[in-house]
């Protein structure tokens, strides 16, 4: 190795604040070239931002949960997550999409109710009319 790549490595290591091997093997695939190498890491800390951040969406949604109820009993409670796919099953299957609306129709005049429990650090009040909330005043 040359004192010249050793500076290049040292240069990458102190600006993107990295090892020596993933600074050589940065180098390496760049050419030499500090300021592409230097490009595809910053490639790289973008697309783990995005996969990162898609995660904390994925758990969070986990950890809320969508609730029927029927009076004070709980029927169904399951993960917003898997509620999510739920909806787009209905959404992309006509058959589904009719049984889903007959549904949502029978609950209403059954008087059941749906909530969302927010995670204990993600409580959010929101005040909607009465109308909106009770099913029993449709």
């Amino acid at each position: 190795m040359s004192s010249e790549e050793l500076e290049k490595i040292d240069l990458l290591r102190s600006r993107a604040e990295i090892g020596y091997q993933e600074a050589k093997d940065l180098l390496d695939a760049a050419g030499g070239d500090i300021v592409q190498a230097l490009i595809k890491l910053e490639e790289i800390s973008r697309d783990k931002s995005e996969s990162s951040r898609f995660m904390k969406w994925l758990w969070k949604s986990w950890r809320t949960k969508i609730k029927i109820n029927r009076g004070e009993q709980t029927i169904l409670k399951l993960p917003l997550a898997a509620g999510a796919l739920g909806l787009v099953g209905i959404l992309t299957r006509r058959e589904l999409a009719l049984l889903g609306g007959l549904l949502g129709i029978i609950a209403l005049v059954k008087d059941y109710t749906l909530e969302v429990d927010l995670p204990e650090e993600e409580v959010v009040e929101v005040s909607f009319p009465e109308t909106i909330l009770t099913s029993s005043q449709a």
